[in-house]
Parts: structure tokens; sequence; C-alpha cells
């Protein structure tokens, strides 16, 4: 069980209810966290490597999206923004939560990057209660479709 987040026009922040922090039993939270967490840079260049200190190389916490904040909108760099999207959320197929995970990204008329991850359901095992409790919509074929949309 995780936090649950509600999503505004300018991000996300934890859901309240009566007072209370809503749970999230299923991927959702884990998604978003794996997504919008800054994780550590490794690149010298910069002064302020952002992130959880704690992180090592094989085991980081979140994404490096944040290095993109600055760049101009092009192919090349929705791109990256892709493949940064892809690396943070790969941890659930290492561990065993989900069979793939794919990630789109593309460039939406008002200048903005939307993100699409599909995520595939394994077929049975230790992470079934998350799967069970998942809030998002399946699809017919067992996926979950998160769409963010990043501004």
């Amino acid at each position: 069980m995780d936090a649950a987040y509600e999503l505004g026009t300018d991000g996300a922040d934890l859901a309240i209810v009566e007072g209370d922090l809503d749970l999230d039993l299923g991927l959702l939270s884990a998604t978003f966290v794996s997504l919008f967490t800054d994780a550590r840079s490794s690149d010298p260049r910069l002064q302020e490597p952002r992130g959880w200190w704690g992180d090592s190389e094989g085991d980081r916490l979140g994404s490096l999206l944040w290095e993109l904040e600055r760049e101009k909108l092009t192919t090349s760099a929705v791109a990256r923004i892709r493949e940064a999207a892809q690396r943070s959320l790969d941890w659930m197929v290492d561990e065993g939560i989900a069979k793939t995970v794919e990630v789109d990204a593309g460039i939406c008329d008002d200048g903005s990057v939307s993100l699409v991850a599909r995520i595939d359901r394994v077929e049975r095992g230790r992470w079934d209660s998350a799967w069970e409790g998942q809030q998002a919509e399946f699809e017919a074929d067992g996926r979950i479709r998160t769409a963010v949309l990043i501004r």
C-alpha cells in the first residue's frame, strides 16, 4: 500500500480524503514516484546532482527527466525523455512486478510532452495484490495505461 496521488494541471499532490491520506493499493503511486522523483545524476559537470544521496549506480530511485527540463523541444529531446522515463520504470520488470513496460512519448499541440506508460501484468505471483488493487483502468488485454502530461 502506498499513499495515493491526485493529479492536477500543475502536477501531483498527496490525496486527502476526510482529513486522512488516501491509499493506492496498486501500481499508480509507484509509477508516479518512479517518473517524477529526481534521480541523482552521475554527470560530473553538474554542481548540484539532485536526487537522493543514498542512490547507488545499480539501485536508483526516480528518473533523470529533470535533466531534460530546459532542453529545446525537438524529436531527439523527446526520444531522450522517453528513454529516461523507460529507464525509471524498468525496475518493475527487474523485480518481477511486470512482464514488460513500454513508454511512448510525443509532442502535444500545446508544446508539452505526453508520456504513456504501458505496464503488462505478469501471469500470477508475488505481486497479485498490487495488480488486483490497481486503481487505473485495465485494457481488455490486462494492461494498465498510465497517461501523464509533462509541461
